[in-house]
């Protein structure tokens, strides 16, 4: 028999029994619950950090679409890259590997220190873009770890900094800045997309294939309605003009005055002391961008209300006060010499602001301001730009007498070059105010045609008789006016200058001593095809339209129509011989083409052109014809050259190319 001894212990076991088996009961409970959290309620946290470890996500960068002019020469394109980046678990001494790589890449070390210290907690760093063949090589032999080498997309312009302020350019994330890059940046980008790099068993960083990949998805292309010829030289000769008359900076807009294409659209920047303007500067398109007061080219939209109304006719006498005219305690006077009596015609031949004031009076302020606005002036024109200016078309209830004579001849209202430029297109047309057109056309990625942008009119401004008789007028002004440096041998142009004094912000009176000169023109009379306005902002030396912009028209229509022009002085002709090429009206091959960072390259037999974007087989023959021989690595597309555009060429010159396939 058991006695009460044995039956107390045996108890005492069940009872330890029972607790073990709770407490067992309990902690398989609790891994179950800990298991159940990992793989149910945190799975998405859980396995993004496992998978960080092993495995990284690296973007794919999508082809960001083409920008061509109207011929299809390519202004900016994409071109395949290979860039560096690190995955930072692989990294034991940060100092230690900066200061490797930098050896390695030739670069600073504090960047790639500063680098990983930002983005030690990602599982992929970029380091370094468009990395070239010697250092992959250099990279493959070191010792680094974690080294992941992707593709991904860099942006040129085939003709370097030409039409800079109007492309724009793209930043590191591959977003438009500036220029159309900006304004239709959703249409040129695509969708980026992306792919899968796993850590094989010895800890290196291969594409996975049990994941698949996102695609990235090809941005739009675009046709602009620039011809790259006419802007190179339109570029060359406003960097000219800014030089030698010690401009601030010049713009110009080249236009179709029916269709209302931009032909071409320069804006420069005056280097100071000697150094490019950075960046921020060089992207300012100051043709849209900036506001100044026209002065006396605004002469031309006065006398087009005035005949239009049919209060004058271009015989109308205009008695002009012999060179001073008393209004609302001011003096008005003219710039030149003292005048009675004159046509209107002659008013405008002579840029008579005493009479350009009476008839502005006679006119009146709501006439004067109908006009204004009818012709564009106080709205932006809608071009697809970034930052377009609308200028300063006052409010009719604050205009006065003394408004109307100031406004007649150009002061007291602000306008941009492109609203000239598209005004003065109306005014020799026929009459009617087309809209800016800067985009021809979208092409998918695979070059079908998306869109197709058509031109546009308005509204009309002006009788087509009227018109009529402003290019008569206008023909004059260069003829026998203040515009004879506009000439051009052989060909008819109309125009009109203007020297306009330089408003203080707010529109509180003038800078003393500073101007903006003017030319805005248009070829040829009989049937005018092009329109041209040229804006210098602060030029100190011949400051006049007259002696300054006027001369710049001419030359630019020289260039552009293949003629000497009969106006350039002899010093300037001396400093053109030999240089300057011209093409005909009717040639799709460049007179002039390259990058013109410093002193303008051309296309000739003593410097080299520029090759990038071009195909190999277009190289070659580039070089063929100036009797360069080439090495050419790789074939497509030329991505890079050596030596530059802009190269002195010499017997023992050797141009090496490199090519890929896009």
């Amino acid at each position: 028999m058991r006695t009460d001894h044995s039956r107390s212990i045996e108890r005492q076991d069940i009872r330890r029994l029972k607790m073990v088996g709770v407490v067992f009961t309990v902690m398989v409970l609790a891994v179950l619950f800990r298991a159940f959290t990992f793989q149910v309620i945190h799975r998405e946290k859980w396995t993004v950090q496992v998978e960080s470890v092993y495995r990284k996500r690296v973007p794919l960068n999508a082809q960001r679409g083409m920008i061509y002019d109207r011929n299809m020469t390519i202004l900016a394109m994409d071109i395949p890259v290979t860039s560096l980046a690190v995955d930072p678990s692989a990294i034991d001494d940060y100092e230690s590997f900066s200061d490797s790589l930098s050896r390695v890449l030739k670069e600073d070390s504090d960047r790639f220190r500063q680098l990983l210290k930002d983005r030690m907690n990602s599982g992929f760093i970029p380091l370094y873009g468009d990395l070239s063949d010697e250092q992959i090589r250099r990279l493959k032999s070191s010792s680094l770890k974690g080294l992941i080498y992707y593709k991904e997309r860099k942006r040129v312009r085939p003709h370097g900094e030409t039409a800079i302020a109007l492309l724009g350019i793209t930043n590191a994330d591959h977003v438009g800045v500036g220029g159309v890059e900006q304004a239709m940046n959703e249409v040129l980008a695509g969708e980026d997309g992306w792919t899968i790099y796993q850590k094989d068993g010895l800890n290196r960083d291969f594409a996975s294939p049990d994941y698949p990949a996102f695609a990235p998805r090809e941005g739009c292309h675009l046709i602009l309605t620039i011809n790259q010829v006419y802007q190179t030289i339109v570029e060359e000769e406003v960097r000219r003009s800014v030089i030698q008359h010690a401009t601030g900076s010049g713009q110009a807009v080249l236009m179709d005055p029916f269709s209302g294409e931009i032909l071409a659209m320069a804006s420069f920047q005056a280097p100071v002391k000697g150094e490019t303007p950075p960046f921020p500067e060089r992207l300012k398109n100051t043709a849209v961008q900036d506001a100044f007061e026209p002065g006396s080219i605004y002469k031309v939209i006065t006398v087009a209300a005035a005949l239009e109304e049919k209060a004058f006719s271009p015989q109308t006498l205009v008695h002009c006060e012999n060179g001073a005219f008393r209004l609302a305690n001011h003096t008005i006077h003219d710039h030149d010499k003292a005048y009675s009596w004159l046509t209107l015609s002659q008013v405008l031949e002579v840029s008579s602001n005493i009479g350009m004031a009476k008839v502005g009076r006679k006119l009146g302020e709501k006439t004067l301001y109908k006009y204004a606005q009818n012709f564009g002036f106080g709205t932006t024109t809608g071009i697809p730009l970034p930052g377009e200016n609308s200028g300063i078309l006052h409010p009719l209830y604050k205009w006065n007498d003394f408004t109307s004579a100031m406004v007649s001849f150009g002061q007291g209202l602000s306008v941009t070059g492109l609203q000239i430029a598209a005004a003065m297109s109306a005014v020799v047309n026929g009459g009617e105010l087309v809209k800016p057109l800067l985009v021809k056309s979208i092409l998918e990625s695979d070059g079908k045609e998306q869109r197709t942008f058509e031109w546009q009119v308005i509204r009309r401004v002006i009788s087509e008789n009227t018109s009529f008789q402003l290019v008569d007028m206008l023909e004059k002004v260069v003829l026998q006016g203040s515009g004879t440096n506009a000439r051009v041998d052989g060909i008819r142009v109309g125009g009109k200058t203007g020297t306009a004094q330089k408003s203080l912000p707010g529109y509180k009176g003038y800078y003393p001593g500073a101007y903006v000169a003017s030319f805005v023109g248009f070829w040829p009379v009989e049937a005018p095809r092009f329109v041209l306005a040229v804006i210098l902002d602060e030029p100190r030396i011949r400051y006049w339209g007259s002696e300054s912009a006027a001369p710049l028209f001419s030359r630019i229509v020289s260039r552009i129509m293949g003629l000497p022009p009969s106006s350039i002085p002899e010093e300037d002709k001396n400093s053109l011989r030999g240089k300057a090429q011209f093409i005909s009206l009717t040639s799709s091959e460049p007179a002039v083409t390259g990058e013109r960072e410093d002193t303008g390259i051309t296309d000739s037999p003593y410097h080299l052109p520029p090759l990038v974007g071009l195909s190999v087989r277009e190289a070659l023959q580039k070089l063929a014809l100036l009797n360069v021989r080439a090495r050419v690595d790789g074939s497509g597309v030329i991505v890079s050259q050596d030596p530059p555009a802009g190269h002195k060429i010499n017997d023992e010159t050797i141009c090496r190319l490199k090519a890929r396939s896009l």
